[in-house]
Protein backbone atom coordinates (compact mmCIF):
# COMPACT_ATOMS: atom_id res chain seq x y z
CA UNK A 1 0.00 0.00 0.00
CA UNK A 2 1.03 3.49 -0.61
CA UNK A 3 0.95 5.26 2.77
CA UNK A 4 1.81 8.70 1.26
CA UNK A 5 -1.22 8.13 -0.68
CA UNK A 6 -3.60 7.45 2.68
CA UNK A 7 -3.40 3.65 1.85
CA UNK A 8 -3.35 2.10 5.33
CA UNK A 9 -3.55 -1.69 3.90
CA UNK A 10 -5.29 -3.91 0.79
CA UNK A 11 -7.56 -7.02 0.27
CA UNK A 12 -7.87 -9.65 -1.76
CA UNK A 13 -11.59 -10.22 -3.43
CA UNK A 14 -13.63 -11.64 -5.67
CA UNK A 15 -14.39 -9.33 -8.59
CA UNK A 16 -18.23 -9.01 -7.41
CA UNK A 17 -16.96 -8.16 -3.94
CA UNK A 18 -14.86 -5.65 -5.20
CA UNK A 19 -17.00 -3.94 -7.41
CA UNK A 20 -19.76 -3.83 -3.95
CA UNK A 21 -16.11 -2.31 -1.88
CA UNK A 22 -14.65 -0.11 -3.99
CA UNK A 23 -15.68 3.66 -3.07
CA UNK A 24 -13.67 5.36 -6.28
CA UNK A 25 -16.35 5.91 -9.23
CA UNK A 26 -12.64 5.51 -11.43
CA UNK A 27 -11.34 2.62 -9.91
CA UNK A 28 -14.80 0.58 -10.20
CA UNK A 29 -15.32 1.35 -13.61
CA UNK A 30 -11.29 0.19 -14.47
CA UNK A 31 -12.21 -3.06 -12.71
CA UNK A 32 -15.53 -3.30 -14.92
CA UNK A 33 -13.59 -2.90 -17.98
CA UNK A 34 -10.99 -5.82 -17.05
CA UNK A 35 -13.68 -8.03 -15.79
CA UNK A 36 -15.31 -7.36 -19.34
CA UNK A 37 -12.09 -8.08 -21.04
CA UNK A 38 -11.17 -11.29 -19.12
CA UNK A 39 -14.50 -12.71 -19.94
CA UNK A 40 -14.58 -11.65 -23.22
CA UNK A 41 -11.26 -13.57 -24.12
CA UNK A 42 -13.02 -16.77 -22.65
CA UNK A 43 -10.00 -16.98 -19.40
CA UNK A 44 -12.42 -17.09 -16.75
CA UNK A 45 -15.78 -17.67 -18.09
CA UNK A 46 -17.36 -17.33 -14.87
CA UNK A 47 -16.27 -13.96 -14.16
CA UNK A 48 -19.39 -11.75 -13.42
CA UNK A 49 -19.61 -8.02 -12.70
Amino acid sequence: PQADEGIRCCDWLSPSDALETLTHDNARQVLQEAIARVRDLGLCPAASA
